[in-house]
């Protein structure tokens, strides 16, 4: 596999993957449905190993709708993987904003220091 979105990249060959997001999509809903929310309403994330391509958006989003219809105020995720992970291409994929809340919405993207 290649960084960024390159012919042999994971952005374009991680068909096999979404698959089985797929089939795990009724558990993970299922777990986030069962989870209790803090009492200031702000859920923390964490997608170790997420890579750079839409899988890793489309289960945040997944668990965004479910924890916003449980009640949830605010999201925070933390996408994390291996060093060489070329996370502008997953920056590039995030949603424009949407104009009909208002400018509320508060999506923050960083990308980790580089060494």
């Amino acid at each position: 596999m290649q960084l960024g979105s390159g012919r042999h990249s994971y952005v374009l060959n991680s068909r096999m993957q979404a698959l089985a997001i797929q089939r795990l999509l009724p558990t993970l809903q299922y777990v986030v449905n069962c989870f209790k929310l803090p009492q200031d309403g702000i859920i923390h994330v964490a997608n170790v190993g997420c890579s750079c391509g839409a899988n890793a958006l489309n289960v945040a989003n997944i668990i965004s709708t479910s924890f916003r219809t449980n009640g949830a105020s605010k999201i925070q995720y933390l996408f994390n993987d291996i060093p060489t992970n070329e996370f502008n291409v997953l920056f590039q994929q995030l949603p424009p904003l949407d104009p009909t809340l208002g400018g509320n919405q508060n999506i923050d993207a960083c990308s980790p220091p580089l060494k």
